[in-house]
């Protein structure tokens, strides 16, 4: 078989760790953003489900499993609370996880994995920091008998990728911000955009790629005039500053993650930007972010690729299949845009 997340600060912050026990206080997460992952490429020849916790399938398979999982950034709120969610679902069928965070260091990560394997897990989940560089420590993991899967960002030797359509995503946040410009301020208006990025990941830069595209065929006489690195809100608002004080002119932030966009969101808000004069245009879908477009605060719309629980939710159909036997090579996230005309649907 072939083996493939001042007051107004602290609030925010405060957000992103309370989804780690629950995407809302006093409400169902919607069907419509919880859809699990679409498969799509080459299955295995073995079909067989994953055995329960404790138990053996007719295979002799065990029912207990170790997951390792290395993410980039656990400052991030999205992916703060789908490890969480992860967590909760693997213990109650009595799997273990351990989650790292990797800084987005390719060599602690690789440090991590190979610890990982050393501790007999079964698979090792991995958000590279850097995609081309788990060739060798993958051999290791597969010498042993472990999966090495990709959450978000694929790299070659990974048995099973959990990935979204970063250029088609980005696309959609560059045509929804410039459709914004052109209401707001004219289709001739030569405005000034600002872009939240992550270079060196392959899949944030096919996201920028998209972005830029759909600003340009929406807006062609908007302008990017600055870009910057922010996963997180801290990121968010030191760069928001630095942002707006070279660039004053600046209409609206394209972020490549709700992490970031936040950040860019309490500067302009702390600043008394209205909600007409600076948009916000971003991807993940967050229930802070969505709170924020409810409120008619300068965050116009975010990309949802499934709530954090709808993304654990798939990422868990993914290992399932996996230790069961019987896989896709890749499942995609859904991606639905949720602007004011919408949010409600998502914050029930």
């Amino acid at each position: 078989m072939k083996r493939k997340i001042m007051k107004s600060v602290l609030a925010a912050m405060l957000a992103g760790i309370m989804l780690m026990t629950g995407c809302t206080s006093n409400a169902e997460e919607p069907a419509k953003s919880d859809a699990l992952a679409t498969p799509q490429g080459t299955g295995t020849d073995k079909d067989t489900a994953a055995p329960a916790a404790g138990q053996e399938n007719q295979n002799g398979e065990k029912g207990s499993y170790k997951i390792g999982y290395t993410i980039q950034d656990l400052a991030n709120p999205t992916w703060a609370a789908k490890i969480q969610y992860i967590t909760e679902m693997c213990e109650e069928l009595g799997w273990e996880v351990a989650a790292v965070d990797n800084g987005a260091d390719s060599g602690k990560q690789i440090t991590q994995v190979e610890n990982f394997v050393t501790s007999g897990v079964d698979v090792v989940v991995v958000q590279p920091a850097d995609a081309n560089s788990l060739t060798d420590v993958s051999k290791k993991a597969h010498d042993k008998g472990i999966y090495m899967m990709a959450d978000g960002v694929s790299f070659p030797e990974a048995d099973l990728s959990y990935i979204n359509d970063n250029f088609t995503v980005g696309k959609m946040v560059g045509t929804a911000c410039g459709e914004w410009l052109n209401k707001t301020f004219g289709e001739d208006a030569k405005t000034e955009v600002a872009i939240y990025e992550w270079p060196s990941i392959k899949e944030c830069i096919d996201r920028v790629d998209g972005m830029k595209e759909g600003l340009k065929e929406t807006a062609p006489n908007a302008q990017v005039v600055a870009s910057a690195s922010a996963a997180n809100v801290t990121d968010g608002m030191s760069n928001a500053e630095n942002i707006l004080q070279a660039h004053p002119e600046v209409k609206a932030f394209m972020c490549f993650g709700d992490g970031g966009a936040l950040g860019a969101s309490e500067v302009l808000e702390a600043k008394g930007t209205g909600a007409d004069e600076v948009g916000i245009f971003s991807i993940d879908g967050t229930d802070e972010a969505l709170t924020k477009i409810k409120n008619n605060t300068p965050f116009k719309m975010s990309v949802s690729l499934g709530s954090p629980k709808g993304q654990a939710d798939g990422i868990m159909e993914a290992l399932k299949a996996l230790l069961g036997g019987s896989y896709e090579e890749v499942y995609y996230t859904p991606n639905e845009v949720v602007d004011s005309s919408n949010v409600d649907e998502y914050l029930k």
